[in-house]
């Protein structure tokens, strides 16, 4: 019998030995996926509808700028930021860090790609474990940008308008519609501006001419800031810009060089600051770099310039500047589950 409980024991330690190792390759190839090829987020808010909406579960590709290799190595795995509870302790220790580092990949962003990156203005935590935000590339490294009565111009060319771009328009319509009336229209975001009859909506352009025809609307015109109109934007203290009236504006390019001047100061200071990793100081109306005289700068890095679809609900590249390269993470491939519309709850192509 003693022999009998020996083989036994062993037997159950073979095979807990054998789920240990397929638990760890397990892991490691999950892990693997996770920081070369893939990743999969959610979308938390309404910024890029009528393309993504909230609740929405993304397959981001990261081959296709090239994986971006660890920075904070110290990390628990497939954890973000800070660890799970109230206590807000962080997944991470930041003590030991990598310099940025990108593996090369199928092709470079470009105008129109929908990206996950980290929130280049999260002071709390190192690039890596930054909050994730999702929007699209509307300005390449290099470009000119700016809005004119919320038409984007790139280079002094007007963009053709997204078939999901979304504004806010003012409905008036008859007493009887009701909030069940606009979603049966596809309208997700409507309500009452006035007791009877008046509704402020965010809509495509599709969805403003389904309203035109509809018998129940008797106007339909588009809500926009007004020129000089001043909002909370970080380029506040140069233009008064907004979210429909902005620029022009040119997005740093690595190589470019720009003239140093007290009046664009304000556009590129930040850039120069957090994500050049340069020191930057005006005495006695000079310009000092790194404690060096300075009229020119030389940028070390590709920026992005980002909205969101949905322009008037969007906190993007208008309020908080430019997205750096090393703070992108890939492109979104797929929406692998919407729980929004019963005609899109698995894997939807993105455009």
């Amino acid at each position: 019998s003693r022999i009998i409980v020996i083989c036994l024991l062993k037997t159950i330690a073979q095979h807990i030995k054998d789920w240990f190792k397929a638990f760890l390759y397990a892991f490691l190839i999950i892990l693997f996926l996770k920081v070369f090829v893939v990743g999969i987020f959610l979308v938390p808010s309404n910024s890029m509808e009528n393309t993504l909406h909230p609740g929405d579960v993304l397959i981001v590709n990261k081959l296709a700028y090239g994986p971006r290799m660890p920075i904070t190595i110290l990390s628990i795995p497939l954890l973000h930021g800070n660890l799970p509870g109230k206590n807000q302790t962080k997944s991470y220790l930041d003590w030991l860090q990598l310099p940025y580092f990108r593996l090369p990949g199928f092709s470079q962003p470009k105008k129109g790609d929908v990206v996950v990156f980290n929130y280049p203005l999260d002071t709390e935590h190192p690039i890596d474990h930054k909050s994730f935000y999702v929007k699209r590339i509307v300005a390449l490294p290099g470009d000119e940008i700016k809005l004119i009565n919320g038409r984007v111009f790139i280079n002094d060319t007007l963009q053709n308008m997204l078939m999901n771009e979304m504004s806010d328009y003012i409905a008036v319509t008859d007493f009887d519609m009701d909030e069940n009336d606009f979603e049966e229209l596809g309208i997700h975001y409507a309500y009452r501006t006035l007791p009877k009859g008046e509704w402020h909506i965010s809509v495509t352009a599709w969805q403003v001419q389904l309203l035109s025809n509809d018998k129940r609307i008797y106007s339909i015109s588009k809500i926009q800031d007004k020129k000089y109109q001043k909002i909370d934007l970080l380029y506040d203290n140069y233009q008064n810009w907004n979210r429909d009236f902005f620029g022009p504006l040119s997005v740093p390019a690595k190589g470019d060089t720009i003239l140093l001047t007290k009046q664009n100061l304000s556009l590129y200071k930040k850039v120069i600051e957090k994500y050049e990793n340069a020191i930057l100081l005006v005495k006695n109306d000079t310009i000092y770099v790194d404690d060096k005289p300075q009229n020119h700068y030389v940028f070390k890095q590709n920026y992005y310039f980002v909205m969101g679809d949905n322009r008037h609900h969007s906190v993007d590249s208008r309020f908080w500047g430019f997205v750096p390269e090393s703070h992108i993470i890939g492109r979104v491939k797929t929406v692998l589950y919407s729980p929004k519309s019963s005609k899109r709850k698995w894997f939807k192509a993105i455009e």
